[in-house]
């Protein structure tokens, strides 16, 4: 709750060019934006490397669908694919200062 004042937080929203799962647009404040596209795997016994090839891909579909648009100065954006407990994660930093 204590991000609210400082975020604009959308879910499910349309940005770029479709929907993104979760979006942190900073308002005031030095933290970075966030873009987060989630994959959710339904199959049983998916391994790590397909986890992971599913995670480079959603990260992939923030960039290719442009959901970090209008987001000035730091962006993390982050793809994560999850089959039961098991998860991976892919990152990416845009626009990080020199």
């Amino acid at each position: 709750m204590s991000l609210f004042r400082d975020y604009d937080i959308t879910a499910d929203f349309e940005s770029g060019d479709e929907c993104h799962d979760i979006r942190l647009k900073r308002l005031r404040g030095s933290g970075p934006n966030v873009v987060i596209e989630i994959k959710r795997m339904t199959r049983d016994r998916i391994g790590k490397d397909e986890l992971r090839s599913a995670a480079e891909r959603a990260l992939g579909q923030i960039v290719d669908r442009n959901y970090a648009h209008g987001m000035d100065g730091m962006t993390v954006l982050y793809g994560v694919a999850f089959s039961g407990k098991t998860q991976a994660v892919s990152s990416k930093i845009q626009n990080a200062p020199k």
